[in-house]
């Protein structure tokens, strides 16, 4: 792998001298100084929050990201996210790249979200197989119709909102907000259903009811729905 110093180069379109030509008059020897200047700040910039963030930093040079910050990932395991290169817009503050609400932690309260609602697909899934929850219960049945289309809705929120392994910090945290959400909707369902289960007869297994399934955008409309009902 090339270091870091190696893979930051100059952004296309900006001007240079031909090796060993002379600036015409003071104002192109200026002008060319000042383009020299600013370059050099922003390899400068990219190499200490490379450093820091121990990832590759580029800083925009173009401007069309001003003040934004955007990732590239790789996808992991359940859609997992890893940042391995960032993109700096020249207006955007260095201290929003680390800390709690930088780029590494984002990435990971993101995975975090996803895991979570794993966990409670895992766990309804075994509830339903073994016959500890019937789906006759109606919010069982509900949470069951939403999380046994969990790895859908992720693949067709991350194809929408991050395409091309690419996602701006603060759309990564709606992102967060989103399936946290989800979250406080499902978790008192399974709760309540494992409590349920520790305490009643076991039922015989009962098979999914042969409701309609949910598009992801079915899915989105049902929680932003719910999130009406619960505010009124």
């Amino acid at each position: 792998m090339k270091p870091i110093e190696d893979t930051i180069e100059i952004a296309a379109g900006e001007p240079q001298l031909a090796e060993g030509s002379m600036p015409a008059d003071s104002n192109a020897a200026s002008a060319i100084g000042e383009v020299t200047y600013d370059r050099m700040a922003r390899h400068a910039r990219a190499l200490r929050l490379s450093r820091e963030l121990r990832i590759l930093v580029v800083v925009d040079s173009a401007g069309w990201l001003k003040d934004q910050i955007e990732i590239v990932y790789h996808r992991e395991r359940r859609r997992a996210i890893r940042p391995y290169f960032v993109r700096v817009g020249h207006l955007a503050p260095d201290a929003d790249l680390s800390g709690e609400h930088g780029v590494w932690a984002r990435c990971r309260r993101y995975n975090a979200a996803l895991d979570r609602l794993h966990q409670l697909a895992a766990q309804l899934a075994t509830m339903v197989r073994t016959g500890s929850v019937t789906l006759a219960d109606s919010a069982v049945a509900y949470a069951y119709q939403h999380l046994s289309q969990l790895d859908e809705v992720i693949a067709w929120r991350q194809a929408e909102v991050m395409g091309y392994s690419t996602v701006r910090l603060d759309r990564l945290a709606d992102e967060i907000e989103f399936f946290a959400r989800c979250d406080a909707q499902l978790a008192p369902i399974i709760e309540q259903a494992e409590r349920a289960a520790g305490t009643s007869p076991r039922y015989a297994p009962t098979a999914p009811q042969h409701t309609p399934a949910r598009s992801p955008r079915g899915w989105l409309r049902w929680f932003r729905g719910s999130q009406r009902d619960g505010a009124s």
